[in-house]
């Protein structure tokens, strides 16, 4: 709490969701029982806000690939972007909202900090998906600081970033046929994320991991980078489930949705 209200402090005008978020939960600057101090201190640092920060320039970059790639039939941006949500979501948005089932393991205190029995440190970016797609959003590109319990290594630290994407349409400007429907949001969704791949990475090699499974979407897909002469997956993407499009007053609507690790 005193480093998020420190940064606070330095930049005046600046009011983090963040600090909301520690002022809200830490009270007099007592964190939750069950998140770890180094954890706790990330919360309201905001790097994907930095403009200076290595996340901040990579959140720039994958936002003006979509601006730039992406317009409306008047020219304009047709992607709108955010990156201010608050870190503490609750367990029906970061679970329930994206059909989680009640006993997989992201949602056990092994994997996920909880603040309380019903709110977590978001565990993804796609926390917001649901929010985003009832307030009538049909193009747009999100970031956000995100925590899970994971082991530091190479590849992963216990808080890091995500950018999320989601692009709709009216099923009445798609084909009729459900299964040419999902070819067209696939095929829509690799094309653009591999557009996005060369602009992030340069010419390396990807390739497409269509054994993937997310409860979110159907079908799931993966796209890996060769790094080191390594594999890495970088995103995941597919056909966001009509189940979600539903309960978000969106049924009229299908589409595709992304998240990549910053």
């Amino acid at each position: 709490f005193e480093r998020v209200a420190m940064l606070a402090a330095a930049r005046p005008g600046w009011r983090s969701p963040a600090l909301a978020c520690a002022q809200r939960w830490c009270g007099a600057g007592v964190r939750p029982d069950g998140i770890p101090p180094m954890v706790w201190a990330k919360v309201g640092v905001d790097n994907h806000r930095n403009p200076q920060h290595p996340v901040g320039i990579l959140k720039a970059k994958t936002e003006q690939y979509f601006r730039d790639t992406f317009k409306d039939a008047a020219g304009k941006p047709l992607f709108v972007a955010f990156d201010q949500f608050h870190p503490v979501v609750t367990t029906k948005a970061n679970f329930d909202d994206l059909l989680i089932p009640k006993d997989h393991i992201s949602r056990s205190k092994s994997d996920t900090f909880y603040v309380d029995a019903e709110h977590v440190l978001r565990t993804q970016s796609t926390a917001h998906q649901s929010k985003i797609l009832a307030d009538g959003h049909n193009a747009v590109v999100w970031t956000a600081d995100v925590y899970r319990k994971d082991e530091i290594d190479r590849y992963h630290y216990p808080v890091f970033h995500q950018t999320d994407a989601v692009r709709l349409w009216p099923k009445s400007e798609l084909p009729q046929d459900p299964a040419e429907m999902t070819v067209f949001v696939v095929n829509d969704l690799k094309a653009t994320l591999e557009g996005l791949a060369r602009h992030l990475f340069g010419p390396r090699e990807i390739r497409w991991d269509e054994a993937a499974t997310f409860p979110f979407t159907d079908p799931s897909i993966e796209l890996e980078v060769d790094f080191d002469d390594r594999w890495v997956e970088c995103l995941g993407c597919g056909m966001i489930r009509p189940e979600i499009l539903e309960d978000c007053g969106r049924g009229d609507m299908a589409g595709g949705a992304f998240g990549i690790g910053l």
